[in-house]
């Protein structure tokens, strides 16, 4: 045993009594000038795509090299980025209220999506890359083709619009209004299919790989609330060890949790029993982004420290 020890310790391992406290293998740390409001990994899970300001960055995983910077001109807006299903196309919200797309091989602008009236809180692209949705301030969701830039639908909410998504199938989108009240949408008719009320100023929002249930919280309370979307109950609550968690994911198979708030740290839960699993450390200020890779062996984490973690998960 106790040489079994020694060979860990030269290994560079330790043995930690209280796992949820273990630091994780950092596999590449990249450092910008400025907040990190939006991170995303592509489909394939070779890239990361980091929004900053008025600069899209892309960096190889493998790497850790920057790829190149997109988006300088025309400015996007600071909220959200999101890959395109093939990975070809990225796209995020502008400071004039459109959404853009851009080629990832080039940089080049490909198409801009205009009609919101107000700004813009981010976009998401379906499952099988054929719509756009977005959403803001002048309280809609609007579904747009990608191929043909038109746009095919505008969903009226109650209020301004921050956290909406895509259901794995893609057949239904939730969305959320800043009054709390959630929203379930058919994507191919543009119809409303259920609404509830959850709690004001929802932000963000995460759905698990079943499509039945969602992770939100407020953006400033400590209370991680999970939803049944089917009954329209909540099912538990997991409480943030300290502030408020401003991003949310689930892994891809739905059995962890992941949230990042301002005591600077990661915290990972099992969704299924609101048990904390494991808690990483690594920024010197608040988290503002995170996301899962495509397989959930890693996770990216970025803030307003430019500070851009990527954590290895895989095995844990």
């Amino acid at each position: 045993m106790i040489l079994f020890r020694l060979l860990l310790l030269v290994a560079g391992l330790t043995c930690i009594a209280n796992p949820a406290l273990a630091a994780e293998p950092i596999l590449h740390q990249f450092q910008v000038s400025g907040t990190v409001y939006s991170v995303a990994f592509s489909p394939d899970g070779k890239l990361l795509a980091g929004q900053v300001g008025d600069k899209i960055y892309l960096w190889d995983i493998d790497t850790g090299k920057e790829v190149r910077r997109i988006a300088e001109e025309p400015s996007p807006g600071v909220w959200s980025v999101c890959f395109s299903p093939d990975g070809k196309s990225v796209y995020a919200p502008l400071q004039d209220n459109s959404v853009a797309a851009w080629d990832v091989a080039t940089g080049k602008l490909v198409r801009l999506f205009k009609g919101h009236t107000s700004v813009v809180w981010s976009a998401a692209v379906s499952p099988d890359g054929k719509i756009l949705a977005s959403g803001g301030e002048d309280r809609t969701v609007r579904l747009w083709n990608i191929a043909s830039g038109k746009e095919l639908f505008a969903l009226t909410h109650s209020s301004g619009v921050w956290p909406f998504l895509f259901t794995r199938s893609g057949k239904e989108l939730v969305s959320i209004a800043s009054d709390g009240t959630l929203y379930i949408w058919d994507v191919a008719t543009g119809k409303e299919k259920k609404q509830f009320q959850t709690e004001p100023s929802i932000w963000p929002m995460a759905l698990a790989a079943d499509g039945r249930t969602a992770a939100m919280v407020h953006w400033q309370s400590t209370t991680i609330r999970l939803w049944n979307l089917e009954t329209g109950r909540e099912l538990r609550t997991l409480e943030m060890h300290s502030g408020a968690g401003w991003n949310l994911a689930f892994s891809p198979d739905g059995r962890l949790l992941a949230a990042g708030g301002p005591d600077y740290s990661l915290c990972l839960w099992e969704a299924a029993t609101g048990k904390e699993h494991r808690r990483l450390s690594g920024h010197t200020t608040k988290i503002d982004a995170l996301d899962f890779s495509p397989d959930g062996r890693k996770i990216a984490t970025a803030g307003s420290d430019g500070k851009i973690i990527l954590w290895n998960v895989a095995g844990r």
